[in-house]
């Protein structure tokens, strides 16, 4: 160690330049710290993803997942971000087809703050925010009027009582309405929401509908569109070529067959047991999408 000089002076300079130094190291190592600690939250991030990952690739599924197993939000959010398109500016406008709930803003005492005199409207300025309704559930109440005649009732031993008629339902002396059909079915087969889960939505507004009952109703709604199916099946096998896809599907809790085996033995004349869905259509209707699926 090198001599301290007898200079004051001196010897404050050394000191003040010396607290400088260590205010300087002790920055960095809070930076360095936070860095770490920034670098384990990634770190364990990506070995949740990695382990989400390997679960949904390699272990046995089922339609039943567990809920909560990775932060949807977090990992988006994690995502690298996009780099900027500097050739659209501003985000994509609404559809213009939706309906439009108009709230005006106006100031309660128009006056300038200069001069107090009063202010004129000169303009608007528009801004829109989407606004989502959750699920509307309501009940269809059919009134059916009954009626009597007066002069059987004088003159006859019995009246006949007539009652109006009301719509047909497509599932008779069903509770659902076509409108709730149309919501099980798209939910199912578009949204691919499982029917547990829609009990349990249903549940949240008091509706005790049974799985089975949401199931008794796909299977009838699907009879109702074999004659459709048929039609379109006969005008294919009229077609000289017709064009195939084939999907395999997984099979789940088959007799005699694995969660992991997939079949694909299936005829267009008839469907044998499998678990493959074909895709079906002709050279001209490729073009618009018209596609038979059978399985």
């Amino acid at each position: 160690m090198t001599d301290l000089p007898d200079d004051v002076e001196q010897l404050k300079a050394m000191l003040l330049k010396l607290q400088e130094e260590n205010n300087v190291l002790k920055k960095t190592v809070d930076t360095q710290a936070e860095e770490v600690v920034e670098l384990e939250n990634k770190m364990q991030l990506l070995l949740e993803q990695l382990n989400l990952s390997k679960s949904k690739r390699f272990s046995a599924k089922s339609e039943k997942e567990p809920k909560g197993t990775f932060n949807e939000a977090e990992q988006q959010n994690a995502l690298p971000k996009p780099a900027p398109k500097h050739h659209k500016k501003g985000r994509k406008p609404l559809p213009a087809e939706l309906e439009r709930e108009v709230h005006p803003h106006t100031l309660n005492a128009p006056y300038c703050e200069c001069c107090n005199e009063p202010l004129h409207e000169c303009g608007t300025e528009v801004s829109e925010e989407l606004k989502i309704i959750p699920q509307k559930v309501s009940v269809v109440r059919h009134e059916r009027t009954k009626y009597a005649c007066r002069q059987c009732e004088k003159t006859q031993t019995s009246s006949k009582i007539i009652t109006a008629p009301r719509p047909a339902n497509m599932i008779p002396k069903s509770m659902g309405s076509p409108e709730a059909f149309a919501a099980v079915v798209t939910a199912k087969y578009v949204d691919a929401l499982p029917l547990y889960r829609q009990v349990d939505i249903l549940k949240r507004s008091d509706i005790d509908v049974s799985r089975g009952t949401l199931a008794n109703w796909c299977v009838q709604l699907g009879n109702k569109v074999n004659v459709i199916v048929e039609a379109m099946k006969a005008h294919l096998l009229n077609e000289k070529l017709i064009c195939a896809d084939e999907t395999t599907v997984q099979v789940l809790r088959e007799q005699d067959r694995s969660a992991q085996s997939n079949l694909t033995c299936v005829s267009i004349v008839a469907a044998s047991s499998s678990n493959s869905l074909w895709s079906f259509t002709t050279i001209n209707q490729v073009a618009q999408g018209n596609v038979l699926k059978t399985s």
